[in-house]
């Protein structure tokens, strides 16, 4: 999110009132880095190149518009706070204050009030015979404002990827490709998140993957056809993976049974920042823990 800070403080007059922006020391998924400002970038500069960029690549005015919108409206949802309500285990938008980030969401996203209230604080279990509605306690409703946040803005990066796609001509039906992968970046913060871990394994893993393509398989190669050649020296990574793939999930499977399988059989196959899933407290500290 440094990108979208960094947006915002070079937003002008007007667009800051078009899409309700404020200060990003104001809003909580910006605050939690106290990362504002980087030393030699020229906000202005960099956001009059992003539209300009944009534009090159076919993304309308109209379009740019309704992607500020979304990514405002993110914001604000991240500002919406939740307290007990009257119905047992329930909640509700905690005060004034949350109320207001929520009118904006509803506003930018021109949805409706209510009905993003009640996805927010509720839960929908649609069975066989009918459809329960079960209200959500306070906390449950904070990790189902964070799961709406993240699938939003996972499928606003994948229309821009598209779009991109689209205007440098890729074919859809080519059995080729030539791309550039960008490696997540590992990271390690005072509080680590369980999407922050899955994050950390991709890159592992992504890793892993060159070492054996570019390391192993082609020295192992060289060895075979006998070709006079000096070992490259690499770190090798497999033990970091065999500490989390070999021992962790097993423990787990044993702590809450193998349905517990089902779930990560999803994370190995979706960029996990990218899953609308709430995770249980509990199961990532054992995980933690087994680690």
């Amino acid at each position: 999110m440094s990108v979208v800070s960094r947006e915002i403080n070079s937003f002008s007059v007007v667009d800051i009132q078009r899409y309700k922006r404020g200060n990003p020391r104001t809003f909580h998924y910006l605050n939690q880095s106290n990362c504002y400002e980087l030393d030699g970038i020229d906000d202005s500069k960099e956001y009059t190149a992003t539209r300009r960029a944009m534009e090159i690549v076919g993304i309308s005015s109209v379009e740019q518009d309704a992607i500020f919108r979304v990514v405002a409206a993110i914001l604000h949802l991240g500002n919406i706070e939740f307290s007990k309500g009257r119905e047992i285990d329930s909640s509700v938008p905690k005060d004034e204050k949350s109320r207001f980030h929520l009118r904006t969401a509803v506003e930018l996203l021109m949805c409706d009030e209510k009905l993003l209230e009640d996805s927010l604080c509720k839960r929908i279990i649609v069975t066989r015979d009918e459809t329960i509605t079960k209200w959500l306690d306070p906390e449950s409703a904070a990790l189902s404002r964070d799961a709406l946040a993240k699938i939003v803005y996972s499928r606003l990066f994948d229309w821009i990827v598209d779009k991109i796609n689209s205007s440098i001509g890729q074919d859809p039906d080519s059995k080729f490709l030539i791309g550039v992968l960008d490696i997540y970046g590992f990271e390690s913060f005072k509080t680590n998140s369980f999407d922050q871990f899955c994050i950390n394994l991709t890159n592992e893993k992504l890793q892993q993957h060159f070492n054996q393509h570019v390391f192993k398989m082609e020295q192992e190669e060289y060895t075979k056809e006998e070709i006079n050649w000096s070992y490259i020296e690499f770190v090798d990574n497999q033990d970091v993976l065999d500490l989390i793939e070999k021992v962790c999930w097993i423990y787990l499977f044993n702590l809450f049974g193998w349905p517990f399988k089902d779930y990560f059989s999803i994370i190995s196959s979706v960029p996990p920042m990218f899953i609308p899933i709430q995770v249980n407290l509990s199961i990532a500290v054992e995980l933690v823990l087994c680690c």
